[in-house]
């Protein structure tokens, strides 16, 4: 959608994406973009009633999003001077900004199948604020089902699963194994490392190494989740700013 009329050139931001999934099944969308002018994210919402809009394009994913701020300049065009890394850019520019969040209620068995659809690693347990309470993680899975008994069932016919939205036979030898009575707030870990959206680069680079951590957990300035920095994002920053070929971005964290 567009409006016309704009009076100045203005440059499409990127939506920031947040789906939360309960322990009911039930999942919520939030879509945010960072104002420069304001310097905090603001719900695309408010954004579309700002008169600096002048247009946006949601697809059905949500990964794919943009709006159009006629209110910030445009950038330079194509083959002019590189950043350098000494002229960093605020985390926002780096991180995923397509993340998923679960609440504590959610059951392991949902979670499991979570991670696998979406091909995350770890995933950001926050409240009803969508503020971040703790990170649950393979790690923590694989300690839970080595810590508690399970019972096992063996299928009368083949199992199967779907993964990335393709539903595939896992034929002989797989059985299921179920845990009991676990939800996400009993395993996850109670303590999760923050950034706010507008701290450098480097900070973050620096708290990974520091506390050994592979992912920080990126918030608005009401403490709320807006992306997720991993490792991996950081690594093709420094390889996009050397030269090389690296994407811009992926899906999943």
């Amino acid at each position: 959608m567009k409006r016309h009329g704009s009076a100045t050139e203005g440059r499409w931001l990127e939506v920031r994406v947040r789906t939360t999934v309960g322990g009911e099944g039930e999942a919520s969308r939030k879509l945010s973009v960072f104002c420069e002018r304001r310097g905090q994210s603001m719900e695309v919402t408010d954004c579309v009633s700002c008169v600096s809009c002048s247009g946006f394009r949601i697809d059905e994913t949500g990964r794919e999003s943009f709006l159009r701020c006629d209110g910030v300049a445009p950038r330079p065009p194509d083959g002019g001077p590189e950043p350098t890394t000494s002229e960093q850019p605020p985390i926002a520019a780096v991180m995923t900004p397509a993340v998923v969040c679960v609440r504590p209620d959610l059951d392991i068995e949902s979670l499991v199948a979570l991670m696998i659809e979406h091909n995350i690693s770890a995933v950001p347990v926050v409240n009803h604020a969508g503020q971040p309470v703790g990170m649950v993680s393979k790690t923590d899975l694989v300690q839970e089902f080595g810590r508690r008994n399970v019972e096992e069932d063996e299928p009368t016919q083949p199992l199967r699963m779907k993964s990335r939205g393709v539903e595939v036979e896992l034929g002989a030898g797989f059985h299921l194994e179920r845990m009991r009575n676990s939800t996400v707030g009993d395993i996850m870990t109670p303590m999760v490392f923050t950034l706010e959206e507008t701290a450098s680069l480097a900070r973050a680079a620096g708290l990974m190494g520091y506390e050994g951590v592979h992912s920080i957990v990126i918030t608005g300035e009401g403490g709320e989740v807006v992306g997720i920095l991993s490792a991996l994002d950081v690594v093709r920053w420094l390889a996009r700013e050397a030269g090389y070929v690296a994407p811009a971005k992926h899906h999943g964290h």
